[in-house]
């Protein structure tokens, strides 16, 4: 609801007419949270908002100390020790390389003797790639949360102005608003959801929250041991272990001269992955706030610490939360049907394209059966760019979501582009203490500014960290619905069903094809999506009849076309489904051609036809690589709910290949006070230091 709107009224806002009672019931439930954490929330009112104290924080970590190297396939049964092979490398790196630890079959994580720039890690990557043994080499990219939040320090409905004590009611408006909102109330009649799906939460680890009670599975902390030996990153004296807690981020003023946080500045604790939780999963219990799903399980997947986290710690929590096995992990036995990614950095490579190491273990994800739901990211210096620059949401298969504001318009803040796949709220908090939060993103949090109080505390921040939340949220629901839904027809269904605030009945491809960058105005609807996950639908398999999300070429030679690959487009419902077209579309729709009519059924001519129940359309894909570093696309089978298809292969790794600097990529929004100069902003920031100093030197 708007600011403007007292308590009193909400009262009558809320008496409307539901279609039914558990609508009603639903509403009551969600009132009520709100309700009593606005009369608990009579506590601390920091005399320095913590919000405004973040937003001076610098996350622009572009430097590395470590490299990711895949060796080629060698014929002898005896392989060489990740030991062995990074001595072997160190003639061609020009300095002395030590071996970190193995990262999957032929992959190893190497480190270098210092943090180097970004751009000096790639150059020695490129040196080590001439290498004849080596595959591809590529810095190991630190990777960042919500950059900022925006939290005023307190229960909401407090205003942060120490000499007041009136409040101010903060809403989930993201969540019942069927024209701004993603219009959960009405999908709620048909399902809160189920116990036996598991979202995975890729972040800086999850607390136990009150309003998470009985949610939580056993997740696994994969922030191991810096090279220097140091657990500085982990923030927890140890290395990887079973717990999964988020223990601060907080980097204080002494700590920004530690190498291991080269490139961030001084900044508080956000316990980013608590609120992304939140979101997704918060209980239906009048304590807090509403989650979207109300029976979910969460797996927390701590990969982020201080000053963020590394590519292959990521790597290795993704493919572990959906059950593949990772060396000197215990197995998990909570295997995620989907991994949100609230996170992300800049690419570099030019053109911009994805990791070579994500995009392969997304494609582990996804073949597992899993789908993958990405932050389009927060531009950079708080202006919205092409998400094609923003990894991992330019990676092929993953669900990108970018955010809108309380008017449904694009927020300035965020990615955008044709590789978006919808959008979903994201909201805004002004840097003035007259904004309580009102149009922010409402979710669980902790008021610590260094480790947490557990104080079971809510926050209202700001992102695409949550607008991706919100999309994972809403994705789980499928599945209480419809069990056996793949990647690629949770994706089809979320886009197809996606809402226009202008043009609410407006339907189909959307962000996949459009070329305009406001293509990202079309919402989640989970009303709409829930309904259209209980038909029938299209379903794409391999030649041996088993499900896919993704094709995968491998790595080609310029301008060398691939033998094609066959997927099978079947009918699963039982009446005629109308084919439109076949698209390709997405960062690279020339490197890929499809089949424009079935190679084993007519009508010859071509689309549009009609394919009749239990019936299958053979449909063929060819890759030529017609650049360097990963290639990617998505083949989009148009009918009544659309099916994409992601597909991806590889150019030669050029020396500007993968990755990217930390300015851009995160899920939150910074602040950039530069941009617009004003005069408050600048008194405000000014009491923040002194409020600062004074805390941090009391007076004896």
């Amino acid at each position: 609801f708007p600011r403007s709107i007292e308590n009193s009224n909400l009262k009558k806002v809320i008496r409307m007419p539901h279609k039914n009672k558990k609508s009603a019931a639903v509403l009551a439930v969600f009132i009520a949270a709100l309700s009593v954490s606005s009369s608990n929330a009579q506590e601390t009112n920091y005399r320095t908002p913590k919000w405004l104290q973040a937003s001076l924080a610098v996350h622009a970590a572009q430097s590395t100390n470590r490299l990711i190297v895949k060796f080629k396939a060698e014929s002898t049964a005896v392989l060489p020790s990740g030991a062995v092979r990074a001595k072997a490398l160190t003639a061609a790196a020009g300095q002395p390389l030590r071996h970190l630890r193995s990262l999957g079959d032929r992959v190893e994580v190497i480190a270098l003797p210092t943090f180097v720039s970004n751009a000096e890690a790639r150059r020695i990557a490129a040196q080590i790639q001439a290498d004849p043994s080596v595959e591809y080499a590529e810095p190991d990219y630190k990777m960042f949360p919500a950059l900022t939040p925006s939290d005023p320090g307190f229960s909401p409905g407090i205003d942060f102005d120490a000499s007041s004590t009136s409040t101010a009611f903060v809403s989930q408006w993201y969540l019942f608003n069927s024209s701004v909102g993603i219009n959960a109330p009405t999908a709620w009649d048909t399902t809160t959801g189920s116990a036996s799906t598991i979202i995975a939460v890729v972040d800086t680890g999850v607390l136990n929250h009150v309003d998470l009670s009985g949610r939580l599975v056993t997740g696994y902390d994969f922030i191991g041991a810096d090279p220097n030996g140091s657990f500085d990153t982990a923030n927890d004296g140890n290395g990887r272990d079973p717990d999964a807690s988020d223990p601060g981020n907080w980097i204080s003023a002494g700590e920004q001269n530690n190498p291991n946080f080269s490139g961030c500045g001084a900044t508080l604790s956000d316990f980013h992955g608590t609120h992304v939780a939140g979101i997704i999963a918060a209980d239906a219990n009048t304590v807090s706030t509403v989650g979207i799903n109300w029976a979910a399980k969460i797996l927390s997947v701590r990969v982020l610490g201080k000053c963020g986290g590394y590519t292959s710690d990521i790597v290795d929590g993704m493919r572990w939360a959906v059950g593949i096995s990772i060396a000197g992990v215990p197995a998990n036995t909570n295997r995620a049907n989907i991994v949100n990614l609230s996170l992300g950095i800049a690419s570099e490579s030019s053109p911009p394209s994805c990791s070579r190491t994500i995009q392969s273990a997304i494609n582990d994800v996804l073949a597992g059966g899993a789908t993958v739901v990405s932050a389009a990211g927060n531009g950079i210096g708080n202006v919205g760019v092409d998400s094609a620059n923003s990894i991992p949401a330019n990676c092929a298969g993953v669900i990108s979501v970018s955010a809108t504001l309380i008017d449904g318009q694009r927020a300035s803040y965020s990615n955008f582009g044709p590789l978006v796949t919808l959008s979903a709220p994201g909201g805004f908090i002004a840097e003035t203490p007259t904004d309580f939060g009102v149009n922010g993103i409402l979710s669980l949090n902790d008021r610590g500014t260094t480790a947490p109080l557990n104080d079971h505390s809510t926050a209202s921040l700001f992102g695409t960290s949550f607008s991706s939340a919100m999309v994972s949220g809403v994705a789980s629901l499928l599945l209480d619905v419809n069990p056996g839904l793949t990647p690629a027809q949770i994706k089809g269904i979320l886009q197809s069903t996606a809402r226009s605030p202008s043009n609410p009945s407006s339907r189909g491809l959307h962000c996949a094809i459009a070329t305009t960058p406001l293509c990202q105005q079309y919402i989640v609807d989970a009303t709409a999506a829930v309904a259209a996950a209980g038909q029938g639908m299209l379903s794409a398999l391999d030649s041996n009849g088993n499900p896919i999300s993704l094709l995968d070429f491998g790595s080609t030679t310029l301008s060398a076309p691939s033998a094609p690959q066959t997927f099978f487009v079947r009918n699963a419902t039982a009446s005629t489904i109308r084919i439109s077209d076949i698209k390709i579309a997405g960062h690279h729709p020339g490197d890929f051609s499809a089949s424009s009519a079935c190679a084993n059924a007519p009508p010859s001519s071509g689309f549009p036809f009609d394919l009749a129940a239990g019936l299958e359309c053979q449909i063929d894909v060819t890759f030529t690589a017609k650049g360097n570093n990963v290639r990617t696309a998505n083949i989009i089978i148009a009918s009544n709910v659309d099916l994409p298809l992601a597909v991806t292969g590889s150019g030669p790794t050029g020396t500007t290949g993968g990755g990217g600097s930390g300015g851009g990529g995160g899920g939150g929004c910074t602040l950039n006070i530069g941009e617009r100069f004003d005069p408050t902003v600048f008194l405000l920031l000014a009491i923040s230091v002194i409020a600062l100093y004074s805390r941090r030197n009391p007076r004896r």
